[in-house]
Formats: C-alpha cells, structure tokens, sequence
C-alpha cells in the first residue's frame, strides 16, 4: 500500500513538473509573438550579412596565432561554418580566402575596421535581450562599444575553441563509421557555447539552471531544423532561384534568420523560467497541486478556509497592520486614527519615471507613503506604445521645429490607470493651464481628490489628448524641458497640506504664502556667528514677545519684497497686524530686507 502511494505522489510530481514546463513553453510563444521577435531575427539576420566576412576573416587571424598553413586554417574554418552554415557555405569561404591573402588586411587599421563592422550586430543582439527582459536602463555609449569589443573578442576565442575541438572529436570520437559519440559531443559543445554567450548577454541576473535550460533548447530546437531545412531545399531545388547568382547570399541569410528565431525563441524560455513563479500563481487556487514549490507559493501568497468560516470581521484590523506597528514601534500606534484614513493618490504620466525615484524615497513624501498617507505610482508612457521602438512622438503636421507626443500612449495609459474605477482628476502640466498658487494646493489638499498627472515632453503634446483632461496647470512663466519637475512641485506641495504629513501641522500653516504673506526670519545654534548675531527677542523665552516679533517681520519682509502680497491680503489683515504696520513705518528699516 505505501509502495502504491510512493508511486502515486512520485507521478503526481512529475505531472505537475510537466505542466509547470508546458506552461513556460507555452508562455515564451506568446511573449515571443507579443515582443515582435521575428523581426528582430529579421534585423540580426541583416546585420550578420554584414558581420558575417568580417568576423570571419578575424577568426582566419586568430587562428593564425597557432597554425602557421593558411590552407589548414581554411581547413579548420570551413569545418567549423559547416556546423553553424550548412547551406552554400562555399560561397562566403571563398571571398574570405581571397581576401586573407591579401596582405594589406592585416594591419592594425584594418584590424579596427573589422571589429566596428561587426558592433552593430552585437548591438541589436543586445537590444533584443533588453526588450525580452523588460529593462528599461542601458548603460552609456561608450561602455556599450566596450562590451562589443569584448564580446566579439570572446566569440572569436570560443570559435577557435571549437575549431580545435572538432579535431580532437574526430580523432577520438569516431570510432569506424559510428559518428554518435561525435554528434553528441559536438551537441554538448554547442550548448556550452550557447550558454556563456546567453551569460554574456541576458542584462539580468539568471540562475545557471535556466540558462543551462534554455541553451539545451535551442541546441536541440536547432538540431531538429537543421534536416528539415536541408530536406526543404532538396525537394524545392528552385527555391531562390529569382534571386539569380544571389541565390546562395538568399539561403544563407534565410538560413541565419532561422538560427537568431530559434536563439531569441531560448532567450524567451529563460526569461519565462525567470518569472516562473509568477506564471503559476495565475492557476495557483484553481486545483490541487501537489509539488512543493507550487505548495510553498501557496502557503505564501495564500490561506486556507474552512466552509462558513469568516474571512474578517468589520473593524478588525488586519495582519498587515499589526506586523508594522511591531516594526515601528509605540509612536505609530499614537497616530490618529482618522489620520490613516486621510489618503490621496497621484498617478504621473511620463517618458522618464527615474527622475521621480530619487525624490519620492527620501524625507517627508517617503515617510508619508509608508504611512498610507500619499501614494505615487509612476507609470512609464513607453509601456504603453504598440510598437516594437515604443514611439512616443512624431512629427508635426504642418510642419515646424521639434517632435510631437502621440496622443494613442496617453489615451491607453489613462484608461489603463482608470480601469480600477478609483475617481480621479486629470491635470495636464502645460503653460497654457492656470498658475499653480498655495491656495490651490490648499483647495485640491482639502478636497483630497485623486489626481492623474500628464507631463510633457518635446515641443507639445498632441492637442487631442485636452479631451481626456479636467485642468491644466502652469507652475510659472518660464520654460522648462518636461512636465516632470512641474509634477513633483504640484505632489510635494499638496501632500505637505495634508494632515499627517508633515511631523508638525503648524509648520504648514506657519510657512510663506499660507497666511497670505512671506514667512518669517529662522535662526538656529550658535547664537552669534562671525559678529552675526541671533535677535535678543527670540533667545528671552517670552514666548509673547517671540509671537509679536515673528508676526512683525514676516509683515516688514513682505512688504519690502512681495508687496503685490500685501495688496491681496488686506483683508486677511487683523488690527493688530495695522499698527505693526505702522510701526515698520516709521521705523523705516525696510532696506534691511532689500
């Protein structure tokens, strides 16, 4: 009985190992139709057109270093281009024959040229792997070409690796007129070779098992249409044939964009292994599972409940609430608890999400967030773009200078940040909108409205998109290269309004412009520094006096620097403010703040 059970388990295991597998597989089709791979082996297989003699006539110099025939070095190469180009392979040996005798080639120039002739291949190589991995930030121009220069060099040293390994196979390997242990070394070679070089280019971190999976795949899905490409052309002995003397230029290249499908088709398994975790959880709660990874992710991102038994009661608190008062301790169990439930959320639109980083995870807006206080969520127009470039811009009709912000992103982005059905104001960042003022911070703060921010960038935005939007606002008279820094002005200077925010309330309602006029002078340790010294008034502790004095030259600097502020909060004015007003007057110090 327990046999049974162990086989029982065992086969359940391995079903749902086979399942995990098809669903990866399944998974990296779909992302490789989504991510536009074919073409992308479309434009590698057009750039190795042009890389293709040049790295061969590198591989001719290297090899040189250690076989002094040049016919022996043909010999080893054109074993080696058999593997990687079965089909008229001739053709490209030759011209690389003719031109490895000629001398001049090999100088140090030379040399040069033909290394930068092969960077653009490896440079849409990389982009591809970008673009299957999700990463946004490249590196610099410079360590790029770097990168290529060593990558090329690397290829170089693995191809003359292999050269000389097909030797030692063939001595070693076949034995009479069995080729099997060859074709299976030669298989394990190639997978090995296609490892470090997805080691060399996947831009995230990968664990070697998947990489290992992946290059398994793509030898042996390379393995397969190697024949069938072969039994093709044999029985469509025309194929090409419109192309004339170019007919074995046509297959070769075909047969490149094949081998850069079947590559990208690897590099997409790996990536789909990489989020694996992720895939399963979409099917997680639906059946029984049974392997202990699929387990271990539902006891994580799960919970069992019996029939009728309450998931929460209204009012409790939950979980996540009691672990982070542990964490923090006995000064975030004192927050107010209408405090918590003062929320607003700012959703921002933009080409350039980085900029936001640095500034939403440090000081006031950071602690906010971690209180639930503000939320800022940062989406990147890019994604959503339908091409493969992900354009955001284009030219104007009409003509004139600078790009234009396609109004299809906005839309989608708009709709997409939408689809919770949260209530949301949509505020444009423009010049042509209204000034933002302290009081309108202070309005939208108190009506604790969520907002969408739209920032811009180039010469416009697509006039279209005003139809999505509720306001546009300007923070000034002055051009500035993109709606970001207008964005992060409008988010610090309404979140610092809201209650709970700030670790003082009366810092916002003490500061310039939220009683109608500038601030007050501040001074802090020593009391006297260089002969300058603190006013006596605020070192006394009368707390009266240091109440009058502050309200005094907030009113003395206002009116020597901001008297248009004055003019707009007579109103605001109590009679206490008049006579020291009149004071300043006749005090006639104002040129101390001019």
């Amino acid at each position: 009985m327990r046999e049974n059970l162990r086989w029982i388990k065992m086969f359940s295991v391995i079903k749902d190992k086979i399942t995990t597998g098809f669903s990866v597989f399944w998974e990296s089709v779909k992302s490789y139709i989504k991510n536009d791979n074919s073409s992308a082996a479309a434009s590698l297989a057009y750039y190795s057109l042009f890389a293709l003699i040049p790295l061969l006539l590198l591989l001719f110099f290297a090899l040189s270093f250690f076989i002094t025939s040049s016919k022996a070095i043909m010999q080893r190469i054109t074993i080696l281009i058999s593997q990687f180009i079965p089909y008229y392979s001739d053709t490209i040996l030759n011209e690389v024959y003719t031109l490895a005798r000629h001398k001049g080639i090999w100088g140090v120039v030379s040399i040069g040229v033909l290394l930068w002739a092969s960077m653009p291949l490896m440079g849409t190589l990389r982009t591809a792997f970008y673009n299957i991995f999700k990463v946004e930030k490249r590196p610099p121009f410079l360590k790029t070409k770097l990168l290529d220069i060593v990558v090329i060099l690397l290829t170089l040293s693995f191809l003359v690796a292999v050269s000389f390994s097909n030797v030692v196979f063939k001595k070693f390997l076949v034995l009479g007129d069995s080729t099997v242990l060859y074709n299976i070394a030669s298989y394990c070679l190639t997978a090995a070779v296609i490892s470090v070089f997805y080691l060399v280019f996947i831009p995230a971190k990968v664990p070697f098992c998947y990489i290992f999976a992946g290059s398994a795949l793509t030898t042996l899905l390379w393995g397969i249409i190697r024949p069938v490409f072969g039994l093709f052309l044999s029985y469509n002995p025309q194929y090409g044939i419109t192309f004339g003397s170019l007919k074995a230029l046509f297959i070769i290249i075909i047969w490149i964009y094949y081998s850069f499908s079947v590559l990208l088709f690897g590099t997409e398994v790996i990536a789909n292994l990489r989020r694996k975790d992720v895939l399963l959880l979409r099917g997680l709660f639906d059946e029984t599972h049974t392997d202990r990874r699929t387990q271990r992710l539902k006891r994580k991102f799960g919970r069992d409940y019996k029939a009728g038994e309450g998931i929460f009661e209204e009012g409790e608190k939950g979980r996540g609430n009691d672990e982070k008062e542990s964490r923090h301790g006995k000064r975030e169990k004192e927050i107010d608890a209408s405090r918590r439930l003062v929320e607003m959320r700012f959703d921002v639109i933009t080409i350039f999400p980085e900029i936001f980083n640095a500034y939403l995870n440090e000081s006031i807006l950071k602690r906010a967030a971690e209180r639930n206080i503000v939320e800022v969520n940062v989406h990147n127009l890019r994604d959503f773009t339908t091409d493969r470039h992900r354009t955001v811009d284009d030219y104007p009709y009409g003509g004139g200078a600078g790009m234009v912000m396609k109004p299809e992103p906005f839309f989608s982005a708009v709709e997409h940040i939408k689809s919770d059905g949260i209530p949301r104001r949509i505020v444009m960042l423009t010049p042509h909108g209204k000034t933002f003022s302290h009081d309108m911070a202070l309005s939208m703060s108190r009506q604790n409205q969520n907002m969408i921010l739209i920032c811009g960038r180039y010469e416009a935005i697509d006039d279209r998109v005003r139809s999505l939007v509720d306001e546009e606002i300007s923070i000034g008279d002055y051009v500035l290269t993109g709606g970001e820094l207008p964005a992060l002005v409008i988010i610090d200077s309404i979140a610092r309004l809201i209650p709970g925010v700030l670790g003082d309330e009366r810092s916002a309602e003490e500061e310039s412009f939220a009683c109608g006029i500038l601030e007050y002078p501040h001074y802090t340790r020593p009391p006297d520094f260089r002969g300058l010294k603190v006013p006596e008034v605020l070192l006394s502790g009368n707390h009266k006096a240091i109440s009058q004095w502050r309200r005094k030259e907030a009113l003395r600097l206002t009116i020597a620097r901001r008297p248009d502020l004055m003019s707009r909060c007579v109103s605001g004015l109590k009679d206490e403010d008049y006579k020291l007003v009149s004071e300043i007057k006749e005090e006639g110090k104002n040129h101390e703040y001019d």
